[in-house]
């Protein structure tokens, strides 16, 4: 077997893809401990402000949008390790579009406040959390500003989605191999 389509094999294992997510969490949690640091206002020419916002809004978004991406290709992968062949991810889970992601997970129900932060960071992992203008003309939206809800949620579906995963992958993966794999052999250490 070609070396780099083991390794790809191993670095796919659900464990790996919970690394990256819980890493993008944990940056995500910093910016919003820190979001006080960072306030920007639009004044109109009279002083009044119209607008106010944490500066970090956008990069929040955009990492809570991709620790959660990374969470639910997890349970996906997790479910049927089939996403996984010959050094390639599946096309059906090779898109930004978290909110069909997360609805081909089996047994999962979003919550109302969860499909409305989904249909958020939806919008941001392609244009406004990461770029000023979108591909388009016709795709222009609103940029939208961190609430300490949206902090709330996120953390709620992140922790559901990680306990969903732990339950359900821990004894069905297989390696690139076809032997049992144990979530202890992908355990890490983060100091």
């Amino acid at each position: 077997m070609d070396s780099s389509v083991f390794k790809f094999g191993q670095d796919a294992h659900p464990s790996m893809w919970f690394i990256v997510a819980d890493e993008l969490r944990e940056a995500a949690k910093v910016l919003y401990d820190n979001r006080k640091r960072s306030i920007t206002a639009q004044k109109s020419n009279e002083g009044e402000i119209l607008l106010q916002k944490y500066t970090i809004s956008r990069g929040y978004f955009l990492l809570t949008g991709f620790a959660l991406e990374n969470l639910i290709k997890a349970n996906l992968i997790g479910d049927n390790p089939d996403l996984i062949k010959e050094g390639k991810l599946d096309k059906s889970i090779g898109s930004h579009n978290i909110i069909r992601l997360c609805e081909m997970i089996k047994d999962f129900e979003l919550k109302v406040p969860e499909h409305d932060l989904l249909e958020l960071l939806k919008e941001a992992i392609p244009y406004w959390g990461r770029y000023p203008i979108p591909k388009n003309h016709t795709q222009i939206n609103d940029e939208k500003y961190l609430i300490e809800s949206d902090h709330h949620t996120f953390l709620s579906l992140f922790e559901r989605l990680q306990l969903r995963l732990l339950k359900r992958t821990s004894s069905n993966w297989l390696d690139v191999n076809g032997n049992k794999t144990d979530w202890d052999t992908h355990n890490y250490d983060r100091t």
